[in-house]
């Protein structure tokens, strides 16, 4: 139960993973902690509150790690867009034909680089298993 709740949560745990390595690159590391605790304070008191308060039992404190980390990715979002412009999301029209296929032969590399990790992982899973 609890981790199919904490599951929908998970894409604002990646976000604050990134959002916390792009600002460690820019050199700002103090904002990372302050992002950490903010999630860690929030959670202590959702739990309490869903927990012991509202008697949610194990769903309340997925339900408290999913808003508390959601409330940090906002925090981390807003902050990272208001101090560095570079941030900023632009309309996606705004990039040259240039930009697209550098992204593309990134992505496609990416891609294949990652395949071929998968496909050596598999081969020696099925070795292993063959021997067992």
């Amino acid at each position: 139960m609890y981790f199919r709740i904490y599951a929908v949560g998970l894409i604002f745990q990646f976000g604050n993973n990134i959002f916390s390595s792009i600002l460690r690159a820019v050199g700002d590391s103090a904002a990372t902690l302050y992002f950490l605790l903010i999630a860690s304070v929030l959670n202590i008191v959702l739990d309490l509150a869903f927990v012991a308060g509202l008697k949610w039992g194990v769903a309340g404190a997925a339900i408290a790690t999913d808003i508390s980390q959601a409330a940090s990715f906002i925090a981390a979002y807003v902050y990272m867009t208001k101090k560095y412009p570079v941030f900023r999301f632009s309309p996606v029209f705004g990039y040259s034909i240039i930009w697209w296929n550098g992204l593309f032969c990134f992505g496609v590399g990416c891609t294949i680089s990652w395949l071929y990790y998968l496909s050596g992982k598999w081969q020696i899973g099925a070795q292993v298993a063959a021997k067992s």
